[in-house]
């Protein structure tokens, strides 16, 4: 599950970087798309949360709130803005697989993998 987590936070990260990019090179006269910026910021501090915290359980639940949040409050403007549609359902497909890896995963046991010998 932690593979998982950490794959999905790099994915975020980089479509919220890639966001970031489109809406100042589209943008360069006025910044338009407040909401934009906003899913698309979120999107990167939940992805920075999800990898950082990969073995911690309340950290995980603070990044699946931040990227329901951000998945949230984009399909709500995304009749505005039609590319932050995309950016929003991926923010809730990542928001579940964390919920899914707050249940599965065991937070409190160690990785039962031996170390190597000598």
């Amino acid at each position: 599950m932690k593979t998982t987590k950490l794959v999905s936070s790099i994915v975020s990260i980089v479509i919220g970087a890639a966001g970031i990019c489109y809406e100042l090179a589209t943008h360069v006269q006025q910044l338009s798309g407040r909401s934009c910026w906003l899913v698309e910021i979120l999107m990167i501090v939940a992805g920075i949360i999800g990898i950082v915290a990969l073995a911690s359980k309340p950290w995980t639940i603070v990044a699946t709130v931040i990227y329901a949040a951000a998945g949230i409050f984009g399909i709500i403007k995304s009749f505005k803005y039609s590319g932050l549609l995309v950016e929003s359902i991926v923010s809730l497909v990542v928001a579940v697989i964390f919920l899914i890896t707050i249940f599965m995963q065991n937070y409190g046991e160690p990785d039962a993998t031996p170390a190597p010998k000598q």
